[in-house]
Formats: structure tokens, C-alpha cells, sequence
């Protein structure tokens, strides 16, 4: 497995997901689908992809090249792994920490998409991204570390492996001073809390149906309920930086002084699936840049809005160029730092 960028790099990124393939339905109403209930849908001629394979694609496309990106996880040894490890090595991530089991399928997803661009996905529970161990994504920081050690380090932890190895990531990446990043979905909320994880993190990215599982609340529609839910969180998060995304309706963040609400942007919108995965690589390109959380989120809500216009949960389309335009059409202004930093990715 790859390592095309090699060592020495002054920024380097580390995390773990899950990495998989999937087939996605375009469905035909907007009801939400019944608990018993069998409905015709349209299979779509796009691909699903798991969280760290979506969120590290588009790192990968918008830093650059002096930036490490490093991907901790488990492929199976079939079809499917094989395409996810080519695809990853084509735009240039690092694959030497991708281990490809004999005993577990690679992991698996069936997505459904509202023709109001919502939607959600079963994933297999027992895949090899459910493989993924503590020792691993441990042994990855600290040896990154080690080839690195004045660098700056962020580390990731994403849905689709055990709650339990995400913990122990972002611990690790606390005892030698990285910058840690965690998101989770609304299933995971009991096991979020049992195990810890929001304390651990600098910096939590979730939609608002995961910030409502995790606080007891109902998803927020308005100012009044968003603000009560981001609140809820903060409990859980202590002095966490929060970004809570709902869609349409925009973004609520938390900086630790002023709770602030971001408009999302125009978009030709194709499909909502790997949204929120775009918006959070956005967000951490932004950190990666020293940028404030605001200018930060308004990075990634563009990156966002160009996720959105493909039928695929990655847009394979979008790098800093199209970024850039985007930015100019929307009248956005980034911030000098962000902006040099994809004209450096270009």
C-alpha cells in the first residue's frame, strides 16, 4: 500500500473511519419511509462511499501536497477493498495504514435519497471497518509523531469503527499535542457519551439529528431550538468548538464565546449524501489554515454546496479551482490564509 507523500511534512492529518462502497436509491417521495413498509425506488448510477474514505478524499484534493494526509483503517481483501485502496491512491492519500483483513468483507452501504435531496443509509455492522482497533490508530499517531515531530498534528475520528477506537485516537493525539476532531452518528449517541468521546475532542462536527440523539432533544428547526440544542451539547463537550449543520437551514457554531448561525449556500442540490462529511473536511481545512471557526465554516459551507450537485456521496469534481470559482460567484470572502492555501493546493 502507497506512501506518495512521503515524510518531513510540517502539517500532518491522522484518522480513522469507516472505508466502504455502497449502492444508492433515489426514491420517489418525500414521506419518510415506515417501519414495515416496502417501497419501488430508482438505483442510481452513483456510488456510495464511507466517511473516512469522503472526508480524506476531499483533504486530500484541497491541502497541499506538504500536508500528510495519513487514513487509519480496515478494507476486506475482495473487489470492493480493492477499489476503495485505488481510488484513495489516485488522488494522492497515503494507503501504508490500511490494513486488508482475509476474515471481514469490506464495509458496505445501501443509501436512500428523498426527492428533496434527504436521505440516510444502513451500513453492515460487522464489516472490516468494525475491525479497526485501538492499537492501530494509536500506533499510527505515535509513529507519525515520531517522523514529525515539530509538525502541526490533527486527528480525526469518524463514524463506522468502534466509538472505543476512536477514543483512543484522539487520547493519543492529546498526549503529543495535536488538534482533535471527532463527529458520530445519531445510533452511536449512548456509546458517545459512555465512552467519552466528546471531552476528548477540540472541535465536534455533527448534523443536527446527531446533536439532537446525543442531547435528548428534538432536531432543531428554528433559532430558539438550535440555539437549545448547540447548549446541550456544549454540556456534554465542555470547551469543545461545536458545528452543528442542518441542511438547508445552514450551520449553528459554537467558538467558545458567541454561538453564531451560518446561511448555507446556493446549490444546484443532486443529492445531500456526503454532505456533512464534505462540510467537515471543509471546516478542517480551514483550521489547518489558522483561520477563526467562522471563516473556517464558511469554507466548508462551499465545499458543502459543490458536494451537493453530484448523485455520489464524493463529488470527484471538486478540488481548489472549482472551490475558488465558487467563491467568487457566491460573493464569499475567504479568508487570506484559506484562499492561499488552496491556491498552494492547485
Amino acid at each position: 500500500m502507497s506512501d506518495p507523500a512521503g515524510r518531513g511534512a510540517g502539517t500532518v492529518v491522522v484518522g480513522t473511519g469507516g472505508l466502504g462502497t455502497g449502492v444508492i436509491f433515489a426514491l420517489a417521495r418525500n414521506e419518510t419511509l415506515g417501519r414495515e413498509e416496502s417501497r419501488a425506488a430508482r438505483l442510481l448510477p452513483a456510488e456510495d462511499f464511507c466517511k473516512l474514505h469522503i472526508v480524506f478524499h476531499y483533504l486530500r484534493r484541497l491541502l497541499p501536497r506538504d500536508v500528510l494526509v495519513v487514513p487509519v483503517g480496515c478494507i476486506g481483501a475482495d473487489a470492493s477493498g480493492s477499489h476503495v485502496l485505488e481510488l484513495m491512491a489516485d488522488v494522492g492519500l497515503d494507503t501504508s495504514r490500511l490494513e486488508a483483513l482475509p476474515d471481514r468483507p469490506t464495509l458496505f452501504s445501501a443509501s436512500f435519497v428523498y426527492p428533496d435531496g434527504d436521505g440516510g443509509n444502513i451500513s453492515d455492522s460487522e464489516s472490516a471497518s468494525s475491525a479497526v482497533t485501538p492499537d492501530q490508530v494509536v500506533r499510527a499517531v505515535r509513529e507519525e509523531h515520531a517522523r514529525n515531530p515539530d509538525a502541526q498534528g490533527f486527528a480525526l475520528a469518524l463514524p463506522e469503527v468502534p466509538v472505543a477506537t476512536r477514543v483512543a485516537l484522539l487520547r493519543a493525539a492529546r498526549e503529543v499535542g495535536w488538534g482533535t476532531v471527532a463527529s458520530f452518528v445519531a445510533g452511536e449517541a449512548e456509546a458517545v457519551v459512555a465512552h467519552g468521546l466528546l471531552p476528548e475532542s477540540d472541535l465536534v462536527v455533527v448534523n443536527r439529528e446527531e446533536a439532537a440523539a446525543v442531547t435528548g432533544l428534538p432536531p432543531w428547526h428554528d433559532p430558539a431550538s438550535a440555539r437549545a440544542t448547540v447548549e446541550g451539547l456544549r454540556t456534554l463537550a465542555g470547551t469543545a468548538t461545536l458545528a452543528v449543520t442542518g441542511g438547508s437551514d445552514g450551520a449553528w457554531t459554537w467558538d467558545g464565546e458567541a454561538l453564531l448561525h451560518n446561511p448555507s449556500m446556493p446549490a444546484h442540490v443532486v443529492s445531500t449524501a456526503g454532505a456533512g462529511d464534505a462540510f467537515a473536511a471543509g471546516l478542517l481545512v480551514g483550521t489547518v489554515a489558522g483561520a477563526s471557526l467562522a471563516d473556517a465554516t464558511a469554507l466548508a459551507s462551499l465545499v458543502a454546496s459543490l458536494a451537493v450537485e453530484s448523485a455520489g456521496t464524493i463529488n470527484f469534481g471538486v478540488g481548489p479551482e472549482q472551490v475558488l470559482s465558487a467563491a467568487t460567484r457566491s460573493g464569499t470572502r475567504l479568508q487570506p490564509a484559506i484562499a492561499d492555501l488552496l491556491r498552494a493546493a492547485q
